[in-house]
């Protein structure tokens, strides 16, 4: 299997890793930030856009770490700073975790690190689908899944970057979606733990999603907007990235 990628800018190696259902779209407000300082190596994990399919019987996660370090291998880099965004950031923490000798600087935007709240909303998400499954299928489309974007992606604002997101959601078949979602480790709860090097937490203060910790740490970082951060905080994300791994 090849992962789907996009090469943009010069300079050092930036590895790029998404959220759940979407694809390039979603950096493209950074582009320009980062593009004339690095690389930019934007993928599509596996079940997205034109990557291959998800492998049965296999976790989620940890095949894409492999998936990753094939394209850094195709790509003949020897070392790369990796950032990885929403459900992705479990990918950038597999795959530092696999091959930390290849991570130069580890970022981690807005990761899918759930409230008590959400991590139960998903647990009990994934008891209704193993036993009616088609009301599921149904809650992630059309106007329920607009809606969910709006709430959770966007703190409720109707902003046409959700349109973008709710479409490029839509184009997933249903098992994609739930695959990443019933996936996370501990139902978004389990402990983060981070491998040997650098690492940058980027924490949205008006995130609906990601759980920040009550005592931040000396690699926690707050920026304002919210779980659209890539998209809507495009700017100040790239001033973090950059003090950090420039």
């Amino acid at each position: 299997m090849t992962l789907s990628y996009r090469v943009v800018g010069s300079g050092p190696p930036l590895l790029l890793i998404h959220g759940m259902g979407v694809t390039y779209s979603i950096w493209e407000n950074l582009i320009p930030q980062l593009s004339p300082y690095y690389k930019l190596i934007m993928v599509e994990l596996l079940g997205h856009g034109s990557s291959p399919a998800i492998p049965d019987n296999v976790p989620y996660y940890a095949i894409n770490a492999d998936e990753l370090d094939a394209v850094r291998h195709e790509l003949k880099i020897e070392r790369w700073d990796v950032l990885g965004y929403s459900l992705g950031a479990w990918a950038a923490r597999e795959y530092a975790g696999c091959y930390p000798e290849r991570v130069n600087h580890l970022v981690i935007l807005c990761p899918a690190l759930l409230s008590r709240a959400n991590s139960a909303n998903l647990r009990n998400l994934i008891w209704l689908d193993h036993h009616v499954p088609q009301v599921c299928n149904w809650l992630l489309r059309g106007w329920r899944l607009h809606g969910l974007v709006r709430l959770l992606g966007f703190s409720g604002r109707d902003h046409p970057y959700a349109a973008v997101w709710t479409r490029e959601i839509s184009a997933h078949p249903a098992p994609v979606i739930k695959r990443l979602l019933y996936d996370l480790p501990g139902a978004g709860r389990a402990e983060f733990v981070l491998p040997p090097g650098p690492a940058l937490f980027l924490w949205a203060r008006q995130d609906a999603i990601s759980a920040r910790p009550r005592h931040p740490r000396p690699y926690d970082r707050l920026i304002p907007g919210d779980h659209s951060a890539p998209m809507l905080s495009a700017e100040a994300v790239a001033h973090e990235v950059l003090c950090f791994c420039i």
